[in-house]
């Protein structure tokens, strides 16, 4: 009889070690599951925050090449074309708007002698170093290196300007295998963006032309 019952209270000792191992092991599972989670989080925080940073490092980057882009046009690219344009200004050069299309491809059977001479007189006067220059700058900007937005307004106008003037010299250019193709991608960029700016705003000073009569009749 006492040895039942010894065997018994050995049962129970060991039943009760299972539940508090069990328990244990449970309690470590839900530590772990505790310790895995802050893990992920203080990890994906890490992730965020030197993205952050990529992100802050790559905007300050971006601005300081769109505030040398602004300097090369004040201190150079102007003063260039300054000089370029008051060289040719005693030029009579012929008109070239028969010649025009929107992928700057010109059709050379159409081309003249004295168009070819023009652009031979406009290059050697130093046209071709001021669409190298504007080439390298658009290719900077087509592929995001700069903030569009900070160089658009001060230099858009002048750019598109100059390009438009020089369509010719600069259609040929492209048929003779120099594609400027990134002066042409920003030119029809910007050139679009200024129309439809330039509609806007015909369209808000009709807008308010229309109420002011409303108001007045």
């Amino acid at each position: 009889m006492k040895e039942n019952n010894k065997e018994e209270i050995n049962l129970f000792i060991k039943d009760d070690w299972y539940v508090i191992a069990k328990d244990l092991i449970e309690l470590s599972y839900f530590l772990a599951g505790i310790v895995m989670v802050i893990s992920i989080g203080l990890t994906l925080m890490q992730i965020i925050s030197a993205k952050n940073k990529m992100q802050n490092q790559e905007n300050r980057l971006r601005k300081e090449k769109s505030l040398e882009i602004l300097n090369a046009f004040s201190s150079k690219i102007i003063p260039n074309i300054s000089i370029y344009e008051s060289e040719i200004e005693n030029e009579k050069f012929p008109e070239v708007k028969n010649l025009y299309n929107d992928l700057f491809v010109v059709d050379m059977n159409k081309v003249s002698k004295e168009h070819l001479a023009i652009t031979l007189t406009k290059q050697k006067k130093g046209l071709v170093n001021i669409l190298n220059e504007l080439e390298y700058i658009s290719l900077i900007i087509n592929v995001d290196l700069a903030d569009e937005e900070i160089v658009y307004e001060p230099i858009s106008t002048v750019y598109c300007n100059f390009i438009r003037d020089e369509y010719l010299s600069l259609a040929i250019s492209r048929t003779n295998d120099v594609p400027y193709a990134n002066i042409v991608k920003l030119y029809t960029k910007w050139s679009n963006r200024m129309s439809i700016n330039s509609i806007n705003k015909t369209q808000a000073e009709l807008e308010k032309a229309k109420q002011k009569i409303l108001q007045n009749g």
